[in-house]
């Protein structure tokens, strides 16, 4: 394990071991990872890889498992892949090997939250449109921003492009291989425990829903039109921005978080706090880098 955990770091991935089915999967419930290398043998086990994996499938569908097994095990090997496992790499491997299937397996989870986020955003515009001298300028800003770890407030009237913008700075930032997790006020509806399920996740005996916060982690969370959202989230938010991390709905330990938050508010963000709409603590955690983006009628020339 540590030698495997040693080559992955090397490649500055972030390796976690365990030794056993209970420390996994207690592990794995601390904080989701964006895939896990299963040994099938576990020597002084509770559960062996394949019954992992059966536990794995059900709790994270969507989590891609890569299954290690001993040579000669290809029987095993293949009632992995009918399981749910995304490969297995054979005993004994080189370093090369590992890290190809590590990479790809991530690559095509990635892929497939990617696709599922177009398919429910169709009608969302992901690029900047334009070549008005306002959006050469709103690009070079945005390179720059990217390269930051600051919390960004995006400003502009409505339909000018906030998203794409947002889409933009986690395309060229460092962060660009991790999730883009956009959370929207239309999404979220009037009933408050269903807002804290969506966006915090639940735990209930074992079993995790991860929730939108927590699905941003290594990447980037936007949230659209801050003052959109109800009072009592903005709170949440500004509790999670402080603590650097949430709890799920019926859990007791607080999972971390490490993902640029980005924010975007239709007009003045300060007539929002004098409407009473908009947490004036939140505006200051959330805004402290600013990107304008122009309207159409500063962009004559498109």
């Amino acid at each position: 394990c540590d030698l495997v955990a040693g080559v992955l770091e090397d490649e500055g991935y972030e390796a976690r071991i365990a030794q056993d089915s209970d420390s996994a999967l207690r592990e794995i419930t601390r904080r989701c990872p964006a895939m896990v290398l299963l040994d099938v043998w576990l020597q002084g086990s509770r559960l062996d890889g394949l019954e992992i994996l059966s536990i794995l499938r059900e709790r994270y569908p969507n989590l891609p498992v890569v299954i290690i097994s001993g040579h000669g095990n290809i029987d095993t090997a293949v009632t992995a892949i009918r399981s749910g496992a995304y490969d297995y790499i054979e005993k004994p491997f080189k370093s090369d090997k590992l890290l190809v299937t590590v990479s790809r397996a991530i690559q095509a989870a990635r892929l497939q939250r990617e696709n599922a986020e177009l398919r429910r955003r169709a009608d969302v515009q992901l690029t900047l449109v334009g070549k008005a001298t306002v959006m050469e300028q709103l690009s070079t800003k945005i390179d720059k921003l990217s390269q930051t770890k600051s919390r960004v407030m995006i400003v502009g009237p409505s339909g000018s492009g906030k998203e794409a913008a947002a889409h933009q700075l986690h395309a060229r930032s460092p962060r660009a291989s991790g999730n883009f997790i956009s959370v929207h006020t239309a999404m979220l509806g009037d009933d408050v425990e269903q807002i804290q399920r969506l966006l915090f996740g639940v735990e209930t005996d074992g079993q995790i829903e991860l929730g939108l916060f927590e699905q941003s982690h290594g990447g980037t969370l936007y949230l659209d039109e801050i003052s959109g959202f109800p009072i009592q989230q903005q709170k949440e938010i500004l509790k999670m921005l402080l603590d650097g991390g949430i709890t799920r709905v019926g859990g007791k330990q607080m999972v971390h978080i490490d993902a640029r938050v980005l924010s975007s508010c239709s007009g003045d963000p300060k007539a929002r706090i004098s409407e009473g709409v908009l947490r004036e603590d939140l505006y200051h955690r959330l805004n402290v880098m600013t990107l304008e983006v122009p309207g159409l009628n500063k962009r004559r020339d498109d």
